[in-house]
């Protein structure tokens, strides 16, 4: 029996599987984009894992919108009972989503397979029961230009060697290791919040994370300040993480999207700020090219070439978004 979820398989962000997972879920809600166009605004970097990625207030499955169960499989003897693949499909027929995290020293066609020990995140969104097949979806390489994000078919028993397998040492990026059972919560409505898109679009452009302020760490940096993070971690390393240059430019289209947002719901009136906003994302576009090419060619020209086009962008972006504040901060109902 084939049971199968439906997924939204090019979300907005894939830079990082871990957004690019849930949002291929969320999306299904045709209310999300109101959500959608209120968040993902700020960004941080962080120096202990050296890597930039977008603020948000909690991890996915703890959030309201869903319906969430876990169950952990620290313990080996939960995954070698035969009822753990029973469990599996009866959560699936209920119309859940699978996510966990998996050592991919186990998982065919990673780049880790059969070599060394990686633990990383995966989901699972079918299942044909009689041959004990999941589609899953995850990247097979999240470091090279390709961003090879797509689904795939994994073996049940392959998933269980690799589970059984992950370590403490290499999930330190997780919270924990657990299956994550979940869904859409049906019919959720979701909102628009004017004032907390206006709240994080100050964060931003201030270099600052007051509208998530449980989620600040002294081990990071926030909003503009992510750009001198990450031009200093590219001039510090003889490589550059295409994630970094990947995360940028879809924060700007992202960023796009939210002022055709704006514009289309005539929460503001100016179309002006849209034209100027689509030269940042084609900068940025131009910056990942770049970022790709010196991937290739290790040409220092290339790599002086990508700070000085981040740092013309921002300080335009800067001005841009600054207007946007003004025009968002005189709409009736905000911060009023």
């Amino acid at each position: 029996m084939k049971i199968s979820q439906p997924l939204i398989q090019n979300p907005p962000i894939k830079s990082l599987n871990h957004h690019a997972m849930f949002l291929g879920v969320l999306l299904l809600n045709p209310t999300y984009q109101n959500y959608f166009s209120s968040h993902y605004v700020n960004l941080y970097y962080d120096f202990n894992f050296k890597l930039a990625n977008f603020i948000s207030p909690r991890f996915y499955t703890e959030e309201e919108f869903f319906i969430s169960t876990d169950i952990g499989y620290d313990v080996p003897d939960i995954i070698s009972e035969g009822y753990f693949f029973e469990l599996i499909c009866h959560m699936m027929n209920e119309g859940y989503y699978l996510y966990g995290n998996i050592n991919e020293r186990y998982i065919p066609n990673r780049s880790a397979y059969q070599k060394h020990d990686l633990t990383h995140n995966i989901l699972f969104y079918g299942l044909e029961t009689s041959l004990r097949v999941f589609d899953s979806i995850a990247y097979r390489n999240e470091t090279d230009s390709s961003f090879d994000y797509r689904s795939e078919e994994l073996d049940y028993d392959d998933f269980v060697t690799s589970i059984k397998n992950t370590h403490k040492e290499s999930y330190i990026h997780f919270s924990k290791n657990y299956l994550h059972f979940f869904k859409n919560k049906p019919d959720y409505d979701f909102q628009f919040d004017a004032n907390l898109l206006l709240r994080q679009l100050c964060d931003y452009v201030d270099a600052q994370n007051i509208a998530f302020a449980t989620q600040c760490s002294p081990n990071r940096v926030y909003g503009m300040a992510v750009y001198d993070a990450i031009i200093n971690s590219f001039k510090s390393s003889e490589k550059i993480d295409l994630r970094a240059t990947k995360l940028l430019l879809e924060h700007k289209q992202c960023m796009l999207q939210r002022i055709e947002y704006l514009v289309s719901s005539r929460i503001i009136s100016t179309k002006d700020d849209l034209l100027d906003y689509e030269k940042i994302v084609q900068v940025f576009n131009k910056i990942h090219l770049l970022a790709i090419k010196y991937h290739l060619t290790q040409s220092q020209a290339v790599k002086e070439l990508i700070y000085k086009e981040i740092e013309q962008a921002i300080a335009v972006e800067k001005e841009i978004l600054q207007k946007l504040i003004i025009a968002l901060s005189s709409t009736n109902g905000v911060l009023h």
